[in-house]
């Protein structure tokens, strides 16, 4: 959920490469950058506290996000009929995934309890109360958060419930990761396009909980309506036996379509559109390109600032639409390509994985509009078969590599000396397989 200080008015355009609209105003800035509360400019007000640093997550302990126009209600001890905890999951709602983490969840909408208890094993309990807020179009909705930024520690487990006195969730158990200094290795799962199959990407995300992932990465396109709530909690339950202890980092997709509902379901930092992650050794960039061509070139700016800085072993880009697809069905997203691609290889991106082709492929390494092989380049990777209808017809082009036609998931292994990632179908047969070693040119 978004952290706003006020509902601002956007333009609505329409996107070139869907039938949907796209709002390119949500926040009323023009800047990437989180927005911060503003100091009263009253004589009597105290000064302005200092800006957070960057790797914090924009609100204090306990208080949500809230999305545009809505009302958030503190926690207090009102339960409804249907009290108990739904849909319960975990979200990272700051850069330093180390120590920040979200609680999230769904009532009835009279339930106002809205309550962590937090223990760290062999340690303390805290009880940290939250907010929730109804939304979609009638207000038939709660959602339930509990953000803790700089609440946890790294490299620590945590046991959990959420809910309050009069219904808790049952216990759940996570941990966090160590600082990026103190871990080598992260394990990745990854996938997208699930649109409407949720049985199957069930299933994906049960065969994928086998191998432990750190975290899931998801490409776009969760459901096929980003504005049913009823879409929502099919994917959400779906992945519920996952999400409760590692946490669903998903990019936003063209049939997300900036719904209101999306982003209730999320807690991510920054818009919840475009952000940074740093998990050990790996650095992650989220990006949205389903937008303006004007907003591809302020993220183009975000991609240099994120990656450059990053003193990171491995750089990694998600987004939905990828700049190299033989799909004929969408092909490649050129206006991604011309603004995005130079900036990751600029910026020694290693990976970029994108959805939307209802396929898997792989391209060979990219360098200037080039094959790179051996040595440098980026490698981009079509994940779009977690349950969504199959593409069957493509057009051979250089950069192509290896396409199967085949639901999937993968399992990236990010390590000290290489990355290695193995993809496998739905019954876990394996359909490709490759490494990047860190030390390539």
């Amino acid at each position: 959920m978004l952290l706003l200080l006020a509902a601002c008015g956007g333009a609505t355009v329409e996107d070139p490469t869907t039938d949907r609209h796209v709002d390119t105003d949500r926040t009323g800035t023009d800047s990437l950058s989180p927005t911060t509360h503003s100091a009263s400019t009253a004589d009597t007000a105290p000064p302005p506290p200092p800006p957070p640093p960057p790797d914090l997550c924009y609100a204090e302990i306990g208080v949500p996000g809230t999305i545009e126009g809505a009302a958030v209600d503190a926690h207090a001890e009102i339960y409804g009929a249907a009290a108990r905890p739904e849909l319960v999951r975990l979200g990272w709602p700051g850069t330093d995934v180390s120590r920040s983490v979200s609680f999230l969840w769904k009532t009835d909408t009279t339930t106002l309890a809205s309550q962590v208890e937090l223990t760290e094993v062999g340690g303390d309990t805290r009880v940290i109360d939250g907010a929730s807020f109804l939304y979609g179009s009638d207000g038939a909705q709660r959602v339930h958060e509990v953000k803790l930024c700089l609440g946890v520690e790294p490299g620590t487990t945590y046991e959990y419930r959420v809910g309050g006195r009069g219904g808790w969730s049952p216990m759940h158990r996570f941990t966090t990761p160590a600082p990026p200094d103190q871990l080598s290795t992260v394990r990745v799962a990854f996938g997208g396009d699930s649109r409407g199959s949720y049985a199957q990407w069930g299933l994906l995300v049960q065969t994928a909980a086998t191998w432990n992932p750190d975290l899931f990465v998801f490409t776009g396109d969760a459901v096929d309506s980003g504005t049913s709530q009823a879409q929502w909690d099919a994917w959400l339950e779906a992945g519920a036996s996952l999400f409760d202890h590692v946490p669903l980092i998903a990019a936003h997709g063209n049939h997300e379509g900036q719904a209101v509902h999306w982003f209730a379901q999320v807690s991510y930092p920054n818009d919840e559109l475009s952000w940074p992650i740093r998990y050990g050794p790996l650095q992650l960039v989220f990006l949205n390109d389903t937008t303006t061509d004007a907003d591809l070139d302020l993220q183009a700016t975000f991609i240099d600032e994120v990656f450059g800085s990053s003193d990171a072993l491995w750089k990694v880009a998600v987004h939905h639409q990828s700049p190299y697809s033989t799909c004929d069905r969408h092909g490649s997203n050129l206006r991604v390509r011309e603004r995005w691609t130079p900036r990751y290889e600029a910026g020694g991106v290693d990976l970029v994985l994108c959805g939307h082709n209802h396929i898997y492929e792989r391209s060979l390494p990219v360098l200037a509009e080039a094959v790179a092989e051996p040595g440098p380049g980026v490698t981009y990777v079509v994940t779009g078969g977690a349950g969504a209808p199959l593409y069957t017809s493509f057009t051979p082009e250089w950069f192509s590599n290896v396409v199967q036609t085949k639901k999937h998931f993968g399992i990236a292994d990010f390590g000290p000396d290489r990355v290695d990632v193995q993809v496998f179908d739905g019954p876990g047969n394996l359909i490709d397989a490759f490494s990047l070693p860190a030390d390539r040119p």
